[in-house]
């Protein structure tokens, strides 16, 4: 009896359709990716093209079809006050050299969004950049939490000098008012 179950299960688990390796793997990495907030990008060194992961567009608010693939597309997503740090990046890449920087973009529906980007440059047999890839993680919602994290310090200090200011106040006012006192008390 315990072999004829034991003999079923292996028939059951033989005609189960199991997805293809490289199916699971890519579904595994989408969620991943969105679970995350991380796009992927592939830019192939000498040609103007970047291949772009889905998540990569939903972090931009953007479809492929309203992107184009060309390197310098990106930039136009960029805050115009970090674009000279992610081109001095992009340069510095182009040298071989890995980066990691956080810039603020924004998005096709305008919404401002800040990003934290990590790049590896691959390198040919000969030491020659080939690839460079990146990924793109959403960080708006720590840097909302930072910030205001950063202006309740803020608030918090300005507190303790008002505080301490009115403490100050408040101790010439008793040393005044106890001169007054005396000088009255002398006076009867």
């Amino acid at each position: 009896m315990a072999l004829e179950h034991l003999l079923n299960r292996i028939k059951l688990k033989e005609g189960a359709a199991l997805p293809e390796k490289d199916d699971w793997l890519i579904e595994n990495r989408r969620h991943a990716q969105e679970m995350m907030k991380t796009g992927t990008w592939t830019y192939v060194v000498g040609s103007d093209t970047v291949y772009f992961s889905d998540e990569y567009y939903r972090i931009l608010e953007t479809i492929p079809e309203q992107h184009q693939k060309k390197a310098d597309s990106y930039f136009q997503f960029v805050c115009p006050d970090d674009r000279e740090k992610l081109i001095t990046s992009r340069e510095a890449a182009l040298k071989g050299s890995d980066q990691e920087l956080e810039y603020r973009m924004i998005t096709a529906k305008g919404n401002i969004k800040y990003v934290r980007e990590k790049t590896r440059t691959l390198l040919d047999d000969a030491g020659q950049p080939q690839k460079i890839i990146g990924a793109l993680q959403d960080i708006t919602s720590e840097k909302i939490i930072e910030n205001s994290l950063i202006e309740l310090g803020e608030n918090l200090n300005l507190g303790q000098k008002v505080r301490a200011l009115a403490a100050g106040n408040t101790m010439r006012l008793k040393t005044k008012f106890s001169g007054r006192m005396k000088s009255i008390g002398s006076m009867i």
